[in-house]
């Protein structure tokens, strides 16, 4: 999966060139053991003055019910960190109108779209927030571990002023499941839809955790 895990690096490399390091697309995840009610904390970015989680520093708080803080022993050299056998919900709040769709790339390198499907409406309005997976569900969280595979699991959300690029080749061809085993080198603009569109017209979000086996 090497060659997947280098499209992805230069996927988001190439993404952060064409809009800058601090994306505009706010993302939290909130998390919990299956036999629990309420999320018992979060983190998340790209929540610029607001009192919604954690930053990258890995600030520690105590434990508590919702709180939207990062208990203690949660710091991480990411966004944050979930154990292996909790379960996850994701929520997206949209800084503009337009067509979102968000996208998991793995530790494990596969790479998968996870909004819209099952024709969902994909326009949102300007600070619309989105929960993933919808209707008080919660993902499991499985392996491997960040500590095993070396890489973070990353969720990424675009905002796009039409309704275009459903799919991960619309991203970067290379991240699509046929492409296994086929990446040479860094990819080229004229090779990725996205980056054909003029940037003024996309916003992108990216949360990037590490997944822990359980203590």
């Amino acid at each position: 999966m090497t060659d997947r895990h280098d499209a992805i690096v230069n996927f988001l490399k190439m993404v952060k060139e064409a809009k800058g390091e601090q994306p505009r697309i706010a993302m939290q995840a909130r998390y919990k053991k299956r036999e629990e009610s309420g999320a018992r904390g979060s983190f998340a970015t790209g929540f610029a003055g607001r009192d919604a989680g954690t930053s990258k520093q890995g600030q520690a708080n105590a434990p508590g019910a919702d709180t939207g803080q990062n208990p203690a022993g949660r710091e991480s050299r990411f966004d944050g960190a979930l154990y292996i056998g909790e379960t996850v919900s994701f929520s997206v709040h949209t800084p503009a109108s337009g067509y979102l769709r968000l996208f998991n790339f793995g530790s494990s390198g596969r790479c998968l779209r996870l909004f819209p499907n099952n024709g969902e409406p994909s326009f949102f309005r300007q600070g619309q927030l989105l929960a993933i997976p919808a209707q008080g569900r919660w993902f499991d969280v499985n392996g491997p571990a960040t500590d095993v595979s070396g890489y973070p699991d990353r969720l990424f959300a675009l905002l796009l002023d039409r309704d275009v690029i459903y799919d991960l080749a619309g991203l970067d061809p290379r991240l699509e499941a046929g492409s296994r085993g086929s990446f040479g080198g860094e990819v080229r603009r004229s090779r990725s839809p996205l980056f054909e569109m003029p940037s003024a017209n996309w916003e992108y979000g990216l949360l990037e955790y590490e997944t822990r086996d359980q203590n």
